[in-house]
């Protein structure tokens, strides 16, 4: 009889271990969300999609992608935190992720690596200091000396306030000791125009915006605010080669809700990063400006972590207002 006993409570014991692994070891059950913070046909929307498929195709399950756009990211936060499902999962920006909470009163109460699980890093893309063909300076040493000479009177455009770009200027300014004159534009095409047509002396801007000009000879390259030299931008000065540390980078990645299974972050995060390896997608990113960002749930937290910290700081000693 006892023997008997132990062997039921063994069968149950052990049922109840199987039923209780087998949601997370079946996931995905159903299509996959990706909210995203910008809109259909741009660069983040067009490198998503690219890897989503190949997520799809690896996980036996279609991935939709929802555009939520507005707010520097907030209107995909909002639509984020209100589905707690581990079918979804937020696409996230250094704009949206560590720019907006430093700069905008409705993102200042979230921490995104504090508030949310950490999935795997997507793609990234780098800022870039540009200036006219004509221009007198050759390197980031010559604006750096230009604006020594006249401290206040160089200017470089940037999109807007709230972007990484423009922080970015703001940074130079921050580990150069000197003093720009920074002026943020509504929209990037803008801004560009600012420079080419010499209304401002200097541009800082995702590599992507100002690069058809530079090989359309109507730019040049002062820096690029990458930590290495990347595919495609090898001809190009780093940044961090003349100020070390100087880097722009601006990370793409993936989160899920606070306590998501382990077993599901870590299915998803295997399947991006591969998908991030996929040559052809490798080579369709580049052609939008981005490269992969293999990093899986630990690496991308502490990217997520240190971004904010990193803009933060640039922001109060900006003494930029919190809008």
């Amino acid at each position: 009889m006892h023997r008997l006993s132990r062997l039921f409570l063994s069968l149950v014991a052990g049922a109840t271990l199987a039923a209780a692994a087998l949601p997370a070891a079946a996931w995905p059950t159903r299509p996959i969300k990706i909210i995203v913070p910008s809109g259909a046909g741009s660069g983040p929307d067009v490198s998503m999609r690219l890897i989503a498929q190949r997520i799809s195709n690896e996980l036996k399950q279609p991935v939709v992608i929802d555009n939520r756009v507005g707010a520097g990211g907030v209107a995909a936060l909002r639509a984020f935190q209100g589905q707690k499902d581990d079918h979804t999962f937020l696409m996230t920006i250094t704009s949206s992720a560590a720019v907006a909470p430093a700069t905008m009163k409705a993102a200042s109460d979230v921490d995104y690596a504090r508030d949310f699980d950490a999935v795997a890093g997507v793609v990234q893309t780098f800022v870039i200091f540009v200036t006219a063909a004509n221009s007198p300076a050759n390197s980031l040493n010559d604006l750096i000396r230009l604006a020594r000479e006249k401290p206040g009177q160089v200017s470089i455009s940037t999109p807007t306030v709230m972007s990484l770009a423009n922080l970015a200027a703001r940074l130079l300014e921050q580990r150069s000791n000197v003093k720009l004159n920074v002026v943020p534009y509504a929209r990037s095409p803008e801004a560009l125009g600012a420079v080419s047509t010499a209304q401002v002396d200097f541009h800082s801007d995702a590599i992507s915006v100002p690069m058809p000009l530079v090989r359309g000879g109507r730019l040049k390259v002062l820096a690029v605010l990458s930590p290495t030299r990347m595919p495609g931008m090898e001809a190009y000065p780093l940044g961090n080669e003349t100020i070390p540390g100087f880097d722009g980078v601006g990370r793409f990645g993936l989160v899920a809700q606070k306590d998501t299974p382990r077993q599901i972050i870590d299915t998803m995060a295997r399947a991006t990063v591969e998908a991030g390896k996929d040559p052809e997608v490798v080579a369709k990113i580049g052609e939008l400006g981005f490269y992969p960002l293999p990093a899986g749930p630990a690496e991308f937290r502490a990217f997520l972590r240190q971004e904010a910290e990193l803009w933060a700081r640039v922001v109060k000693e900006a003494g930029i207002a919190m809008e």
